[in-house]
């Protein structure tokens, strides 16, 4: 993570040139910017790189499982018919990661409990 420069700001959401393919760029973008509002609300501008720096503490963890539940979700959605593809649906209809715990975790994200940790 890059506090000092912003790098980290700039790239951790699409680092190595990850595409998120989970449906979610768009709510990712909005939940990027409540919680980077919140955070300069509370700090005001005394230390804007601060201010990133936390920033980029509380989105780190969920943006790290959304581009790991991307990758995956890359992978299986693009296979040819096959051994692989029928391991893949059999995958799927054990729930493994499309498991309504984890959907609901994708999908239900509360902007307002992360503000009150900023």
């Amino acid at each position: 993570m890059s506090g000092t420069n912003g790098a980290f700001t700039e790239t951790f959401v699409e680092a190595a040139g990850l595409r998120i393919v989970m449906g979610q760029a768009a709510a990712r973008a909005i939940e990027d910017g409540l919680v980077r509002a919140a955070c300069f609300t509370a700090a005001g501008t005394e230390d804007p790189a601060k201010t990133l720096q936390r920033y980029e503490r509380l989105r780190r963890p969920r943006v790290t499982r959304l581009q790991e539940m991307s990758r995956a979700n890359k992978t299986r959605s693009h296979m040819p018919d096959g051994p692989a593809q029928e391991a893949r649906d059999a995958e799927w209809a054990r729930l493994a990661d499309r498991s309504p715990e984890a959907l609901r975790w994708l999908y239900t994200f509360d902007s307002d409990a992360e503000k009150e940790q900023s």
